[in-house]
């Protein structure tokens, strides 16, 4: 990317250089206005590195046969009712046949969870059938458990990074409590994404507030499905003010969930 810059950004001085010379064009300085205005998305565009998409095409990945845990809710839900809802990510390799050669559960939403769900969640992957292509593929697939509603899994992009760093404590909430109380909260707005694939979820952050009551230095540190809904959740953070004089640290989960569907508990 660095050689193509600069390679582009000499050709882009030669040409406004050229420019110069008498007789080139009746108004030269309008000429290379107009020529720079013209180049500058370009230029622009060169050395901007794109952000990994959140969602796999689906074209590369079309599915022959595809397979779901059955979840005992009662076992995993214990005496106080929790979870309802339930994420797994899941990476495959797939061979030229479309078959799924490996699967390995890289991210959980509970840890609270029996280690026998996890274990059919990858008995079923590896049940998983894909059309032949050419080459190897790694599928990246995320599973969505809700309890009384049909399964729905997505194809998330094995090249975005993820964080796993689950904690079903409350640890952090009652610190938060002790710390400075939030005067304005602004809801966060649901991805276009997540709203047609009927994607809910939650974004875990980590961040700190001043002594003015502002919100810097915020940070995700565990979001499913992955990286969906960190975007709005880190803005709608930015928007949030809380008691002057009173600097600390705040952890907060903002939940996302579809207009008319049951709330989830994860």
């Amino acid at each position: 990317m660095t050689k193509l810059f600069h390679l582009f950004y000499s050709w882009y001085i030669t040409l406004i250089d050229a420019l110069n010379f008498p007789g080139f064009f009746m108004n030269v300085s309008a000429s290379k206005t107009i020529i720079q205005l013209a180049l500058l998305p370009f230029l622009i565009s060169s050395c901007t590195t794109p952000k990994p998409k959140l969602f796999s095409p689906a074209k590369f990945f079309k599915i022959s046969e595809a397979y779901v845990a059955n979840i005992d809710w009662a076992a995993v839900q214990g005496d106080n009712g929790r979870p309802t809802c339930i994420y797994h990510l899941v990476d495959m390799d797939v061979d030229g046949n479309g078959n799924v050669t490996d699967a390995k559960l890289i991210q959980s939403s509970s840890s609270r969870e029996p280690e026998t769900l996890r274990i059919k969640t990858i008995t079923a992957s590896k049940m998983w059938k894909f059309e032949p292509a050419v080459t190897e593929r790694k599928a990246r697939v995320g599973f969505f458990f809700r309890k009384g509603a049909k399964t729905q899994h997505f194809f998330a992009n094995p090249d975005y990074p993820i964080e796993n760093n689950p904690r079903d404590d409350d640890d952090w909430a009652v610190e938060n409590k002790q710390h400075a109380k939030p005067i304005r909260r602004i809801a966060p707005q649901m991805p276009r994404q997540a709203r047609m694939r009927g994607l809910t979820g939650f974004t875990v952050l980590r961040f700190d507030v001043t002594k003015e009551g502002t919100t810097e230095n915020i940070k995700v540190t565990q979001s499913f499905p992955p990286g969906v809904f960190d975007r709005s959740a880190i803005r709608a953070i930015a928007k949030w003010s809380y008691e002057k004089n009173k600097a600390s640290t705040q952890t907060i989960r903002l939940d996302y969930l579809l207009e008319g569907g049951s709330s989830c508990i994860f």
